[in-house]
C-alpha cells in the first residue's frame, strides 16, 4: 500500500559513518569507513530508509560555509559509490541555542519522518556515541534505540527492544 509508513535508520555522520575531524570543512579530510556502503546497503535491502541527521555547528559558528560542508557532503556520498542515503538534514545552530534542530532536540528527526513517510515506531538512531537522551526518544519514541561504535551499524535481526541503558553494539558485517 503506497500511504503505508516504513522504517528508517537516522544516523549522524561524524565519527558513525567517517572519521571525525573537527569541524570537516575540506573534502580531502573526508574518510568514510569501508564497511559502512555495504551495511547501508544491507539496511537498504532490510526496507529501512537512510537518514542522516547532522549537527554542523562549524557552519554556526563561522568556521566554514553552506558551500564547504555541501562539497564535503558530495565526497562523503562519492566515496559511499551508489546512491544509498535517502535524505540529510543538516543543523548549523551552536551548542547552548534555542535550537529545534540540534540533536538531541528532535526536529531533524520529526522532520525527515514527516517528509519520508516514516513510522518512528520501527525506526533506529545511530550515534557514535551514546548521548544522554535521544532525538528520536524525545521524538516520543520509546522503542529501540542503538548507536554503533567505530562506524559498526547495529544488527536488524534483533528480537527485543534493547533498554536505552543497554546499547545494542552488534555489527552488520558479516551476517548475510
Amino acid at each position: 500500500m503506497a500511504d503505508e509508513k516504513t522504517p528508517a535508520v537516522f544516523f549522524d555522520r561524524d565519527g558513525t559513518i567517517m572519521h571525525d575531524v573537527n569541524y570537516c570543512s575540506d573534502p580531502k579530510d573526508v574518510h568514510v569507513f569501508p564497511f559502512v556502503a555495504d551495511s547501508l546497503g544491507k539496511l537498504k535491502a532490510r526496507a529501512f530508509k537512510l537518514i542522516m541527521v547532522t549537527n554542523q555547528s562549524g557552519i554556526g559558528r563561522g568556521y566554514f560555509t553552506w558551500e564547504q560542508y555541501e562539497r564535503v557532503h558530495a565526497e562523503v556520498l562519492r566515496q559511499l559509490g551508489e546512491p544509498l542515503i535517502d535524505a540529510t538534514y543538516v543543523c548549523p545552530d551552536v551548542p547552548g541555542s534555542d535550537s529545534k534542530c540540534r540533536k538531541p532536540a528532535p526536529g531533524m528527526i520529526l522532520q525527515g519522518a514527516r517528509e519520508h513517510a516514516v513510522d518512528l515506531s520501527r525506526s533506529m538512531e545511530e550515534h557514535a556515541t551514546p548521548t544522554p537522551r535521544s532525538a528520536r526518544a524525545q521524538a516520543r519514541n520509546p522503542t529501540l534505540l542503538c548507536w554503533i561504535t567505530q562506524g559498526d551499524l547495529c544488527n536488524q535481526r534483533r528480537t527485543r527492544e534493547v533498554p536505552r541503558s543497554e546499547p545494542d553494539r552488534r555489527s552488520l558485517r558479516g551476517s548475510g
